[in-house]
């Protein structure tokens, strides 16, 4: 693996290296920042680029100390060099293989002839490629060498001779650099990676998965710095994930020497950083009160603390407060939480630090955090209420009659802070002490949102939920709407039956609100209620993104604010269901990636590995959709997960459709469908599998089956005014009645093109293609050259805008078998194709071009769909120079 392969969160750095290395235009580049950041791993990828593109390497590496060394970068950078190969005069080989230490030296080297000899030798080699000299940690390079480089520098630039460097920050700049940025010099500096990234480095260097919270944690310490992030990274591998409101452990070899810096500050220093790591968010007025004022400047002008914006006060090195937490003594810090708690300024942050003061049992105080904790879930703090619930519980003595219901309140705030396992390790040893009742029965529903390990077990939670509430009608209805839920969206096993048990539990009293709205949803039906969420995914079912999208992102925003990790999650996957069916690859790629990276430790679906098989299956890729699908197939029927189940087996029925096996794409694809009648799930969109069977049942020539399976869905698609559904009926029936010869090629193209159209109206690229593919396949078997070459044109048009490389292939087969070029009036476009294809050669993204245009997203995909058929283009980069003038009259192209 490349060195490129293994950043993390490096793409926009990268992109500068490969312009630089590509282009050749700059005489060089300087990756600089803080030490930790990166610049040597951004250094050795660039590395690796430039030997793929053929450029001559010329390295060197110099350590701190080796300064001293003179003309050692120099021996170093022309290690490998033949000087006998070059042609080089005798007054200047000598000195040269002196400073190289090749020769003996006669007495001392004469630098200027050292230096043009640099310049000649440099300037052969560059006659036969390009060369780049690289030197890490420039600020560690002796003088001499500098010198004889920057001679040499001064007088090649623009002769395919580059310079690759990096320097820490705080350093100053050499002169080979000082001469460079006068002439054509790039500088990049390694951003600090972002939450998301730092989860990503964390999974793919330590294979370390944390939760969210500890993400953040890691985050806020390393202040995204990649080697600090993989310093606490191994001690959390050694140490274990902390609980709630825990420190992260130093590392070893940083506390040691930290703690040395640590002991040997003064007093009132040494209590700021401990306060600063009990109370990471204290104002820079508590701790102005709590040390005093000078004491604070003064550690601002050691460098030990820093305030940012807001008044925010920060260690200067993010592990100095955890190495004086970790120093401290656990009196010493009662102490201080003490004093924190009488300078706090919320009731929140008094409350926790009085618990963390006192630690034995207190019922007063108990109530005082539990109070805390229901403040902080109001405001939509999950984390911080996670924490005051549990201090609350833990303050609570055993015998308390509050104990049962602060058990229950902490299985709600853990579940909405997405802690999982800590919500089973706190939760169930507390059930044997509960007495029978609705608490007891609260308390086991909860524990839904723990660990289950199966389906079994979950249905076992709620079977015991409803026989320990002691009738309790609350409780019981709550318990019935999960069993409705359960049979809805994970087992899928009944809608009847599902809505019978929503039904009962709507007569005990309990508000089917949401419960109603997913069982209406699933029978064809529009929600009732105003809850986003299931209004969102019945917009994508019925094939209306741009109309759920907004919805979903607020979601996100909303929960990822307020720390609902299990909501974020939900929300993040909606997202990309919506972005795969929209055929917008590259950004359901990243949400995946970042959905991986992020996942809970603790989450036991195995969403992530069904998106990975729909996005290989969208690129075209049918082995690695067929390896992830097979995977989760697996795993959906170990756990009982049948919607995961039927959505992997879909995309093993695509994935052989593209691999050219509809045998085995219709046995997938049956199963399916057969599974989504029995169960009574009549909204065509949630399992989209009709178009997918119809096609694999035309090439077996089972006619008579692809009928039956159009005329389910056409009946749903009339009766529910489905857009997704209508526009799949014509397309269905355009492509059976083509094959079983009941209708012409004229009429079947009408059909697939009203089909295609109405695709393209709703943003679902991915649809639009494949029936242009499939319907153009058909008209070209039957020798209906134009037809067939407008809809394979179409098809490789959309599968290229979305980046399904390999269905593009098929098209661009299919098409190679068509001959002939479509004609010159077929580059016409309308108006709005012309506008939008102009602003897309101008750079500008879909996003941009619907703000600007005030259209859809999925009605600019659709115009830059046409106009790359209509142009015969690819790619944007070639529509600048394909386009051509536009019809006074703004009509279709002639004849159309």
């Amino acid at each position: 693996m490349g060195a490129r392969d293994s950043l993390v969160g490096r793409a926009e750095e990268l992109g500068v290296l490969i312009d630089f290395l590509e282009t050749g235009e700059d005489d060089g580049l300087v990756l600089t920042g803080e030490s930790g950041l990166g610049k040597t791993a951004l250094w050795e990828a660039a590395l690796d680029l430039a030997t793929e593109l053929g450029i001559r390497l010329l390295v060197a590496t110099p350590g701190e100390g080796e300064e001293r060394y003179s003309f050692g970068v120099l021996v170093d950078l022309l290690r490998e060099v033949e000087l006998d190969a070059l042609e080089l005069p005798a007054s200047l080989r000598g000195p040269l293989d002196a400073a190289l230490l090749r020769v003996p030296a006669a007495g001392g080297v004469d630098a200027q002839l050292v230096a043009a000899a640099v310049h000649d030798t440099l300037a052969q080699l560059a006659g036969g490629r390009r060369v780049l000299v690289c030197i890490d940690d420039v600020q560690w390079a002796d003088a001499a060498s500098l010198e004889a480089l920057t001679f040499a520098a001064r007088r090649l630039s623009g002769q395919g001779v580059g310079f690759l460097l990096t320097r820490r920050v705080g350093f100053d700049r050499s002169p080979l650099e000082a001469l460079l940025v006068r002439r054509r010099l790039r500088y990049v500096e390694p951003r600090h990676l972002p939450a998301p990234d730092t989860a990503h480095l964390l999974a793919e260097r330590l294979g370390l998965v944390v939760p969210p919270r500890v993400v953040r944690l890691v985050h806020e310490e390393s202040r995204g710095n990649p080697l600090h992030a993989l310093e606490i990274g191994r001690v959390l591998l050694e140490r274990g994930t902390p609980g709630l409101g825990e420190p992260l452990g130093v590392p070893e070899e940083l506390a040691t020497v930290l703690g040395v810096r640590v002991q040997h500050l003064a007093e009132e220093q040494q209590s700021l950083l401990l306060a600063l790591a009990l109370e990471p968010q204290a104002p820079e007025a508590v701790l102005a009160e709590l040390v005093g004022v000078t004491a604070l400047d003064e550690a601002i002008r050691a460098r030990l603390v820093s305030v940012g914006a807001g008044g925010r006060v920060r260690p200067w090195h993010p592990l100095l407060a955890a190495a004086a937490r970790a120093g401290s003594s656990g009196g010493r810090q009662r102490e201080l939480h003490v004093r924190l708690a009488e300078l706090a300024t919320s009731d929140e942050a008094r409350a926790r630090h009085l618990a963390l003061a006192h630690p034995e049992p207190d019922e007063a105080l108990a109530a005082t955090l539990a109070a805390a904790a229901v403040r902080a879930g109001e405001r939509g703090a999950a984390l911080e209420a996670a924490e005051l619930a549990e201090l609350a519980l833990e303050r609570t003595p055993a015998t308390a009659p509050a104990r049962p219901g602060r058990v229950v309140a902490l299985a709600e705030r853990l579940a909405a802070a997405g802690e999982g396992s800590r919500l089973s390790a706190r939760i169930e040893p507390e059930l044997a002490s509960m007495p029978p009742g609705p608490e007891r029965g609260a308390a086991c529903l909860s524990l839904l949102d723990g660990i289950v390990g199966s389906m079994d077990n979950l249905e076992h939670w709620i079977e015991r939920a409803l026989a320990e509430c002691d009738g309790d009608p609350a409780i019981r209805s709550a318990g019935l709407q999960i069993k409705a839920m359960t049979a809805l969206g994970i087992r899928v096993s009944g809608v009847p039956a599902a809505q019978a048990l929503a039904e009962e539990a709507g007569r005990l009293g309990h508000v089917q609100g949401i419960g109603r709205d997913w069982f209406l949803i699933h029978t064809g039906g529009q929600p009732e209620t105003d809850d986003p969420h299931p209004r969102a995914k019945g917009r994508v079912w019925r094939g209306e993104p741009a109309l759920a999208e907004p919805v979903l992102r607020d979601e996100i925003a909303s929960a990822e604010a307020q720390g609902r990790i299990r909501s974020l999650v939900q929300s993040q996957l909606d997202l990309a269901d919506l972005l795969l069916r929209s055929g917008r690859l590259a950004e359901a790629r990243e949400l995946v990636v970042a959905l991986d990276d992020a996942s809970m430790p603790d989450k036991e679906s195995r969403d992530e590995d069904l998106l990975r098989a729909r996005v290989a299956v969208l690129a075209g890729d049918a082995v690695t959709g067929e390896h992830w699908a097979r995977i989760s197939e697996e795993w959906a029927v170990g756990f009982g997960h049948g919607w995961i189940e039927l959505d992997a087996i879909s995309a093993r029925g695509v994935a052989a459709l593209l691999a050219g096996d509809p045998d085995a794409a219709a046995g997938h694809l049956q199963r399916v469908f057969d599974r989504v009648v029995s169960a009574g799930v009549e909204n065509p969109g949630i399992f989209p599998v009709v178009p997918d069977l119809v096609e694999a049942m035309v090439l077996l020539a089972r006619y008579d089956d692809a009928r039956d399976a159009v005329r389910w869905l056409e009946e749903r698609a009339v009766a529910q005014d489905h857009p997704w559904a209508l526009a799949g009926v014509d397309r269905c029936r355009a492509l059976v009645g083509l094959a079983s010869d009941e209708l012409t090629p004229n009429e079947s193209a009408d059909l697939a093109r009203r089909a295609a159209d109405r695709y393209a109206e709703l943003g679902l690229r991915p649809d639009e293609a494949r029936g242009c593919l499939t319907i153009g396949g058909q008209l070209r078997r039957r020798r209906q050259w134009g037809l067939a070459r407008e809809f394979l044109e179409r098809a490789r048009a959309a599968f290229e805008v979305s980046g399904s490389d390999g269905w593009a292939a098929l098209a661009e087969q299919e098409l190679a078998k068509v001959g002939g070029r479509t004609p010159s009036a077929s580059g016409w476009l309308t108006p709005a194709e012309r506008s939008t294809a102009e602003l897309a050669a101008h750079g500008l993204s879909n996003k941009e071009i619907a703000r600007r245009t005030g259209v859809a997203i999925g009605t600019v995909e659709a115009h830059l769909s046409r106009s790359y058929l209509k142009l015969g283009v690819r790619s944007r980069s070639q529509l600048a120079g394909a386009l051509g003038p536009v019809p006074d009259d703004g009509a279709d192209e002639p004849g159309g």
